[in-house]
């Protein structure tokens, strides 16, 4: 520890090697939510509730209706499942598997440009599997009601389809993410623990156990 912190660069080199720690298992426990804010963008886009965007005060940006409420959603099941009590263990248990300096040693070696894309990767392709996932089913089901208010516009000329479709495709948007929302529940359940024990596997990774 005393050689860690020898120097003002290598006490700044450990400083940020435990916030490294600390943002690993934070952007673990984060793939939740921004998975379920991509999910809810999605089916705002193809639903039409984008029109409804509201500015979201915690980070400023404009939101769909739908993604504020899986937002919600996906924090109301980690908290179900005791996702915070489980991150708080993952950061008791971090000191054992990476106790504290070793990593700002690690970091004056030198981490591999190929286990930081690695982890990169990771966290990103999981986010957009899960937003994927939550979109899935109502994306599906506003497909087929396009095609069909395609097939009925053709049939039917007279009819106003721009001004029945809005209506339309948002209530079946809104009926699909409903009646999934007990299958998307276990699915967050699955990425809590997932994402948890990668984070794990991680901090194993970077201690070299």
């Amino acid at each position: 520890m005393g050689q860690l912190i020898a120097t003002p660069l290598a006490g700044a080199v450990s400083l940020c090697g435990e916030l490294a720690i600390g943002w690993v298992l934070g952007a673990t426990a984060a793939i939740l939510m921004w998975g379920a804010h991509l999910g809810g963008q999605l089916i705002g886009q193809d639903s039409g509730l984008a029109f409804g965007q509201v500015v979201d005060p915690t980070t400023g940006q404009a939101n769909t209706p739908t993604s504020t409420l899986m937002t919600i959603f996906a924090g109301l099941v980690f908290l179900a499942l005791e996702g915070h009590r489980l991150v708080i263990l993952a950061l008791c248990g971090s000191f054992d598997s990476v106790p504290p300096g070793s990593i700002g040693k690690i970091l004056l070696a030198g981490i591999p440009v190929e286990t930081a894309t690695e982890v990169t990767r990771e966290i990103g392709g999981q986010t957009w599997l899960l937003g994927l996932q939550i979109a899935f089913p109502a994306s599906v089901a506003l497909l087929v009601t396009t095609i069909g208010l395609g097939i009925l516009a053709r049939m039917i000329p007279e009819m106003n389809v721009f001004a029945v479709g809005f209506a339309v495709r948002t209530g079946v948007g809104m009926l699909a993410l409903f009646m999934t929302l007990p299958f998307i529940a276990d699915l967050f359940g699955v990425v809590v623990n997932t994402g948890l024990e990668g984070s794990q596997m991680i901090l194993n990774r970077i201690g070299g156990s």
